[in-house]
């Protein structure tokens, strides 16, 4: 098992010092993440609507699909080809978040405006779980229209700490 790097963020070269070398691939940065949706239209009212994204140019692609833009990270929608095994993953990935909570597959963004997130989830009808951690962070998980689960929290330890504190939130936004 790989050893865990003693990094403080106050180190300038912390975030990108990443692992380099031979065996390492030579990646950039990331580009998007992709997610396979049943109604197209229904995830981009969902994200464009509800999360703030755009929507974005795409090449021309046989398969359908629409690519968004926010918060520094672009998705890739692509319409399933198998809507009911689509379904059926939905609804695994729905059960298995209820029964383990927080522990799952997700994308997380953080806000300074927590409260009016949590509102606005409100105002457009959507569940969510509500997260205390042992680290200083509220957070905030629920679902997309097709069951990928989403995050959003008021704060996260910057790279090489452990804890975080939201009222020092622009912090960890600004050197995330």
């Amino acid at each position: 098992m790989p050893q865990v790097e003693d990094v403080h963020q106050t180190d300038s070269s912390a975030v990108s010092r990443d692992r380099k070398g031979p065996g390492c691939l030579p990646i950039q940065g990331i580009n998007h993440v992709s997610r396979e949706v049943i109604d197209l239209q229904a995830s981009l009212n969902f994200y464009i609507d509800v999360l703030g994204f755009r929507r974005i140019p795409r090449p021309n692609i046989p398969i359908e699909g629409a690519w968004i833009h926010g918060h520094g990270i672009s998705i890739h929608l692509i319409v399933s080809d198998d809507v009911e095994r689509m379904r059926r993953m939905e609804e695994f990935r729905l059960r298995h978040f209820e029964a383990v909570g927080t522990s799952v597959d997700h994308i997380a963004f953080l806000s300074e405006e927590f409260e009016t997130v949590e509102e606005l989830l409100k105002a457009h009808s959507i569940t969510y779980i509500k997260n205390e951690t042992d680290f200083g962070a509220t957070q905030l998980f629920f679902p997309d229209p097709d069951g990928n689960i989403i995050e959003v929290g008021n704060c996260a330890p910057p790279v090489g700490e452990t804890t975080c504190d939201a009222a020092t939130n622009s912090t960890a936004l600004s050197k995330s």
